[in-house]
């Protein structure tokens, strides 16, 4: 069963391939991957590592006072000591005096290095487990960026294609008879894609899978409105081109 090409099913199915291509075409753009996954990803893995990646700067940054502190108490240690085998220290009291100061000091940098070293136990693995973390927030932010190029290249080939099936339709729709035009842009508006449907070489129907009946595929034979019982949508059986 085929309807000849110039029947007014036929000229309405050409309109139907340019919606079509217009509706997939939306939906290829739709479904575009633009790295949203990913990023719903990385903000849940950074969420899940921040008290790790947090606890090594925290470690890092007391790792480098303990630094600091024995520099600034060795230095003030030194003066001391500058100060008293230069000579310039008479009086017996402060002789004493720095002394007690060096040897003070000298217990400060004790207590300082054993710190230090109970602190530095569990660091290297820390920093170990952060840098990890970092390295897979890396790798993820990476992807996101080149998905997201990707997608905006295929948007705009998207893009492209799309304006030319535009340019198509009102040529393809001025062809359609007025009273076929408004039904079918009614099926369509209700439908949101596509008004029409082939019957399909086991006789259903190509949107829906509904069953096509006999007498529907008489009417549309004959070049005359049948729709599917079940979606609603205006059947067609194309010739090869059209």
């Amino acid at each position: 069963m085929r309807v000849m090409p110039d029947s007014a099913l036929a000229i309405l199915y050409k309109l139907h391939k340019v919606d079509s291509a217009l509706h997939g075409i939306r939906m290829r753009a739709n479904a575009l991957d633009a790295g949203k996954e990913d990023s719903e990803k990385l903000k849940a893995y950074m969420k899940e590592t921040d008290s790790i990646r947090a606890a090594a700067k925290s470690a890092s940054t007391k790792a480098r006072d303990f630094e600091s502190k024995t520099e600034e108490t060795k230095e003030k240690k030194a003066r001391f000591e500058e100060k008293l085998f230069s000579g310039e220290l008479t009086n017996a009291r402060e002789v004493e005096n720095v002394q007690k100061e060096v040897a003070m000091l000298g217990d400060i940098l004790e207590t300082i290095a054993a710190n230090a070293k109970e602190h530095a136990q569990g660091l290297p693995e820390l920093k170990k487990k952060a840098k990890e973390c970092e390295d897979e927030i890396s790798v993820l932010q990476k992807m996101i960026v080149k998905k997201r190029q990707i997608a905006v290249a295929a948007h705009e080939r998207l893009k492209a294609e799309y304006q030319v099936q535009v340019k198509l339709r009102p040529g393809a729709s001025s062809l359609v008879p007025p009273a076929l035009l408004n039904q079918y842009e009614n099926i369509r508006k209700h439908h949101g894609d596509s008004a029409m449907a082939v019957i399909t070489e086991e006789q259903t129907c190509g949107a829906c899978g509904m069953h096509v009946p006999e007498k529907a595929k008489v009417l549309v034979n004959a070049d005359r409105l049948a729709a599917c019982e079940a979606c609603r949508r205006i059947l067609f059986a194309p010739v090869p081109d059209a």
